[in-house]
């Protein structure tokens, strides 16, 4: 015969649980972190493998493709042959914004065609921005 299930309640000596500031005056007090009943979600243990230097040395390979990219394209369009398409182009624009456009300015290449052009400094400011979030997360 099963037995029936009991209702779990708290042993009569044990004390009440504290209060939202009296826990939060308890977590400052101890040294180790506070377990709180709320998970706590941060973005920086995901990027605990990456270090700074690999970032940046990773953005800097990234704007010299893109860079590298932009200068081979203006070889082969003075030469008259086959090209890196604009997506190409705009695609290594967003992995590595500041090399294109340096390239873009220093060759000047694709500075007449409006539309890639905006497109490329929309992009640009893209990749800015998330590097720079990065940058926060790391530092």
């Amino acid at each position: 015969m099963p037995r029936a299930r009991v209702p779990c309640s708290p042993p009569a000596h044990s004390p009440p649980a504290p209060s939202q500031p009296q826990r939060l005056k308890q977590c400052r007090l101890q040294s180790s972190p506070c377990k709180s009943s709320l998970p706590s979600v941060t973005v920086r243990h995901t990027l605990a493998p990456m270090t700074l230097s690999v970032f940046l040395l990773i953005c800097l390979a990234t704007n010299a493709w893109a860079f590298m990219a932009f200068g081979f394209d203006k070889v082969a369009a003075v030469r008259g042959n086959r090209r890196i398409s604009e997506a190409n182009l705009l695609g290594l624009t967003l992995l590595g914004g500041v090399g294109a456009m340096g390239a873009s300015s220093l060759f000047r290449h694709k500075t007449r065609k409006q539309p890639f052009r905006r497109y490329a400094e929309l992009l640009t400011g893209l990749h800015v921005i998330v590097v720079a979030f990065t940058l926060t997360l790391l530092l």
